[in-house]
């Protein structure tokens, strides 16, 4: 390796860590909270349930809501039947055509209304596919008996949605 070479690969070198160190320093800023709570709330679960879950959502993005939403629209899924704020439910249903639903849930949450405890980190989804129907009602059961806590089951994909119900504030 000549010397350009040498100095060429360690500038790479230097930049790389750099990025790097940015993505950590940001993701820790940006997602620290949220990302803390839903862990939190994964820990409590567990313990009420005696065993280890497996969390298949947590704190998402906007973008990421509207996508998840556009999928049970496109489902057939009762989105009434899922979101007890249905004021954004029939704001989404009715401007979904003019705005993209991402816009639509970013301007409620500049009203402080959220759609999903998911978006500000205080909801967690956990897979039940591998659970039976009697070990799904049982752990809604237990959960839904822990104060601060509320738990359903959504079929599509199939999951215990739990929730702190404090909302997001």
């Amino acid at each position: 390796m000549n010397s350009f070479e040498k100095i060429l690969y360690h500038f790479l070198l230097v930049f790389m860590f750099l990025i790097f160190l940015h993505a950590i320093l940001y993701a820790s800023i940006a997602y620290s909270e949220p990302f803390e709570g839903a862990l939190q709330l994964q820990t409590e679960v567990e313990l009420a349930l005696g065993t280890k879950v497996i969390v298949t959502g947590a704190q998402r993005s906007s973008k990421r809501q509207a996508e998840l939403i556009q999928k049970k629209i496109d489902a057939g899924v009762n989105l009434y039947s899922l979101y007890k704020n249905h004021k954004i439910v029939d704001s989404i249903m009715k401007d979904r055509y003019n705005y993209p639903i991402e816009v639509i849930i970013e301007y409620h949450m500049s009203k402080g209304e959220y759609l999903s405890a998911h978006l500000c980190g205080k909801a967690i989804d956990l897979r039940s596919r591998h659970m039976s129907p009697l070990e799904v009602d049982a752990a809604l059961a237990k959960l839904n008996s822990i104060d601060g806590l509320q738990a359903i089951y959504e079929a599509r994909p199939p999951h215990i949605h739990v929730e702190r119900t404090e909302g997001c504030k």
